[in-house]
């Protein structure tokens, strides 16, 4: 009988602390042929898929995901410069939101981990402009932390994580 009530208390402990934090995923369609240049400047494009329903917290969440990495491709070292769409630059970086999941906090309070996390997938496309060769492609996921205590649990988290794994994937 101590046995298995160690068992369930230790599975209950995992599964408790797996949910306070947030987590990101990348799954690469087409590797990286050749070096980006870290020194170019960079057209960026966030939108929707059109399979996406649009609704108010899928516009807010492509708000947020594009005031993101307009910020942080250029801070992180990934390109020089960051441009709108339409405008010159020696690559296009095309994001198509697949998915964005928000779990409300009045859920997440009533209904504890069961409520589930917040999350985002996103489809990134890198082109040489000139070109239009493709530079690199790949699915981007982000989560946020499922526990109501975390501080890790709201949808500016699971952009956060995406975005982390859209830098890293580009700054390889």
């Amino acid at each position: 009988m101590k046995e298995f009530r160690r068992t369930v208390f230790i599975i209950i402990t995992l599964f408790v602390i797996s949910s306070c934090s947030s987590k990101g995923e990348l799954r690469v369609q087409h590797n990286l042929d050749t070096h980006i240049d870290h020194g170019a400047v960079a057209s960026l494009s966030v939108q929707p898929d059109e399979r996406v329903k649009k609704s108010e917290s899928v516009q807010e969440a492509v708000r947020r995901l594009h005031s993101q990495l307009f910020n942080r491709l250029v801070s992180e070292g990934v390109f020089a410069r960051v441009v709108q769409a339409g405008e010159a630059a020696t690559y296009d970086v095309q994001v198509r939101l697949l998915t964005a999941s928000e779990v409300s906090q009045g859920a997440r309070i009533l209904f504890g981990v069961l409520a589930g996390a917040n999350e985002l997938a996103l489809q990134v496309d890198v082109f040489e402009t000139a070109s239009r060769n493709l530079v690199v492609s790949f699915t981007a996921k982000g989560e946020s932390a499922s526990h109501p205590l975390s501080s890790e649990n709201d949808m500016d988290d699971a952009i956060r994580e995406a975005v982390d794994e859209v830098i890293l994937e580009l700054n390889s």
